[in-house]
């Protein structure tokens, strides 16, 4: 398994296409499935949990560029490119929660089946995170398995975490499209059509929302060139990307034989991604005839899962400290990784120029992981 990551390799190439950014097709990472489902859970988590909030602030961007409604009957397209970033403080995480500092020579029955463990050769404990520099030194941690009677650990590999990417921005493309109801009211949907990539995998979005003015309620709205309205909005984005974890990548030295009964499928497997975004913000704006400036704060709220499909084998030790493979090691489908996005508040500015029916707009949205978002649109009210 040379490429744990394609999804985001995936995602990115979309996104790089559009954005003409730098390319990340030659990022490789190591295996840290090697340390076991459960360990690599964590080690996943931490590493891109930068991605993962930088992609739920791209999600929830771009919803508006006015805070007037369409009249009814009124609808526009717009095409628009979110640049999420991520904060300095995200280019590492700390292994110390999830890593030992040494191995028992004795353990108890309670003790846990697997261990991570520091290299006495390597002292670093903070490892960098995909939004890292690809230039900053890593850890290296040795995987321990418990031996069946529970009397000692046998060290099984040696996992060298992975480098930074450099990915502290994350540009997502989308198309969206408002439609004027009643009463003030406009409704707004934006799509990615699911576009798959030889040897790469797929990708998919699509999100709704709704708009509605305030300042219609308000006596002075007729002498004061401005709109208030209310804006809610969710997207789902679903991409699934194939991995290659066989066991004869899997590195794993000592692996006597294969003692499982039934035939597994290691050909099989793939890595999908579901994000869920909402956001929900109160927005203002200037309701001139050609330039116009706009704003907003709002909640944001973000979420991703990652999943595993297909068989994967994860190895225990006998009694000799020799690695073995029976039926109870091969793991289908395993548990999903959950990352909860930062949430919170997010305040925006921007500026929109409309000429004709054509709506030029560029925006900048504050918050950890803040947004910059602009876009080219058709407007007819």
């Amino acid at each position: 398994m040379k490429r744990i990551f394609t999804p985001i390799v995936l995602l990115l190439a979309f996104s790089m296409k559009f954005a003409n950014a730098q390319s990340v097709t030659k990022f490789v990472q190591p295996d840290l499935l090697e340390t076991g489902f459960s360990n690599a859970q964590n080690l996943f988590k931490g590493y891109l949990t930068p991605w993962g909030n930088m992609f739920g602030a791209a999600l929830n961007g771009g919803w508006y560029n006015t805070a007037k409604p369409h009249k009814l009957g009124g609808f526009d397209i717009t095409f628009s490119a979110n640049i999420a970033f991520a904060p300095p403080s995200a280019s590492a995480f700390s292994l110390t929660p999830y890593v030992l500092s040494n191995v028992p020579t004795n353990v108890t029955a309670s003790s846990p089946s697997s261990c991570l463990v520091f290299s006495p050769t390597n002292t670093i404990t903070n490892s960098p995170t995909i939004s890292g520099s690809t230039g900053t030194q890593v850890p290296v941690i040795d995987y321990y398995i418990k031996s069946p009677d529970n009397s000692q650990y046998y060290k099984v590999s040696s996992i060298t975490m992975p480098s930074g990417a450099g990915l502290n921005f994350f540009p997502l493309p989308m198309a969206q499209i408002g439609l004027g109801l009643f009463k003030g009211t406009e409704i707004i949907g934006r799509y990615l059509p699911t576009v798959s990539m030889s040897g790469i995998g797929s990708i998919g979005l699509w999100g709704v929302g709704i708009k509605h003015s305030l300042f219609q309620y308000l006596p002075a709205q007729k002498l004061i060139p401005i709109d208030i309205s209310i804006l809610g909005g969710y997207t789902k984005l679903s991409s699934s990307a194939d991995i290659n974890f066989p066991l004869s990548e899997g590195g794993y030295s000592g692996l006597i034989s294969d003692k499982t009964t039934q035939t597994f499928n290691y050909s099989g497997q793939s890595m999908n991604l579901n994000t869920s975004a909402f956001t929900a913000s109160l927005l203002i704006s200037t309701t001139f005839p050609i330039i116009n400036i706009y704003g907003g704060v709002g909640y944001s709220n973000t979420e991703t899962q990652m999943l595993l499909k297909g068989d994967y084998a994860f190895p225990t030790v006998n009694s000799s400290g020799q690695l073995v493979l029976t039926n109870s090691n091969v793991v289908q489908n395993p548990s999903g990784i959950t990352i909860k996005n930062n949430s919170g508040i997010r305040y925006s500015i921007g500026l929109r120029l409309k000429m004709a029916i054509i709506t030029i707009h560029a925006d900048y949205t504050k918050d950890l992981y803040s947004v910059v978002a602009a876009g080219i649109g058709f407007s007819f009210r």
